[in-house]
C-alpha cells in the first residue's frame, strides 16, 4: 500500500496542496466533470498503463487525487526544467516522462498479498 509521503509524492506538492486547497478542490472537480485540462488528463488516464499503481490506488480509493497530485508535480517539474533552459515545449515533454518515470516506479513497488489479491479481483471484473 502507498505510504501518504508516496501518494502526495514529494513535499512540494504536500506543502501546495496545503498552501491551495480550494485550487485542489477545483482541480478535483474539473476531473470529476470530465472537463479536464490536458495534463490533468494526461496524468489520470495514464495510470492506466500502471496496473499494479491502478490497484493500490483503487484499493486506497486514490485515483483521482493522485492524478491531479501528479499534474502539480508535473506543474514543478516544467518550471524547473525552464528554469534550467528547456523550452516549454521541451520542458512538457521531459516532465511527462518524469510522471512516467514516478508512475513506474510506484507500479514496481512491492506487494502485500492482499493488495495481489485484490487486483487480481479488479482485473477479473
Amino acid at each position: 500500500m502507498l505510504t501518504q509521503e508516496e501518494l502526495y509524492i514529494n513535499e512540494e506538492v504536500s506543502d501546495f496542496i496545503k498552501k491551495e486547497p480550494e485550487l485542489y478542490q477545483f482541480n478535483l472537480g474539473l476531473l470529476r466533470e470530465d472537463q479536464t485540462p490536458p495534463i490533468l488528463h494526461f496524468c489520470y488516464h495514464h495510470l492506466e498503463n500502471y496496473p499494479n499503481l491502478m490497484g493500490q490506488l483503487a484499493y486506497q480509493e486514490y485515483r483521482e487525487y493522485f492524478a491531479v497530485n501528479a499534474s502539480i508535480f508535473y506543474g514543478f517539474t516544467t518550471s524547473a526544467f525552464v528554469a534550467n533552459g528547456e523550452t516549454n515545449t521541451r520542458a512538457g515533454e521531459l516532465a511527462r516522462e518524469e510522471v512516467r518515470m514516478l508512475y513506474k516506479a510506484y507500479d514496481e513497488l512491492p506487494l502485500s498479498n492482499e493488495l495481489k489479491n485484490f487486483i487480481k479481483v479488479v482485473n477479473q471484473s
